[in-house]
């Protein structure tokens, strides 16, 4: 990371960003060009390790990448806002933001209790609640992806 002075290394700081988050792009690897798509997303945190959850349809070209290469790349942002001290000097003009980005490994949920804890987790970052039901598990798939790696970054 070349601005060491942004970098968020306290991980109960890293968390907090991540929970504030809606929306994470999610990198697939194809034979042409890398696809990246954004998806709503649920975590859960198990010490320090990171689970990123996702739902969709059963087919579609997210799924024939996941099948092909489990590797993913992943990226959130937020806290978006312009910032300026003179606004005749566009050198003046920055921009606060966090974000996190990183890697790791996306495996299908084949369980309805699997899929059922993972769009529990989904529901929860999007909404703040835990009390739905899922009377269709079947007919939408879930994936978990266990992070390997991850940075964030923070300019306020």
């Amino acid at each position: 990371m070349r601005r060491r002075d942004r970098q968020v290394v306290d991980l109960a700081e890293i968390q907090k960003i991540v929970e504030r988050m809606k929306v994470c792009r999610l990198a697939f690897l194809s034979d042409e060009a890398p696809y990246i798509v954004p998806l709503n997303f649920g975590c859960e945190w198990q010490d320090d390790n990171l689970t990123l959850y996702f739902h969709g349809a059963e087919k579609g070209l997210k799924m024939d990448l996941l099948a092909k290469n489990p590797s993913v790349g992943f990226e959130m942002d937020g806290g978006h806002e312009i910032t300026l001290t003179d606004e005749d000097n566009a050198c003046t003009y920055s921009y606060r933001f966090e974000s996190v980005i990183g890697s790791g490994t996306a495996r299908i949920l084949q369980t309805d209790e699997e899929k059922r804890h993972g769009l529990l987790k989904l529901m929860e970052q999007q909404t703040g609640r835990t009390d739905f039901e899922f009377p269709h598990l079947s007919g939408v798939a879930v994936f978990a992806v266990s992070v390997k790696n991850f940075t964030a970054k923070r300019h306020l």
